[in-house]
């Protein structure tokens, strides 16, 4: 199980504790600008 698989069950319990819910998530912000430069390719083709 990776860290993707163990957000699922932490959203669900964090969605049913009738409450608001802080959850400390890491992000790879390496992975955001992969993703920016594809999806700026799809906007502004050049």
């Amino acid at each position: 199980m990776g860290p993707a698989d163990e957000l699922q069950p932490i959203l669900r319990d964090a969605l049913a504790c009738g409450r608001p819910a802080v959850i400390d998530c890491p992000v790879d912000y390496t992975e955001n600008l992969r993703m920016m430069e594809q999806l700026g390719a799809l906007i502004c083709p050049i």
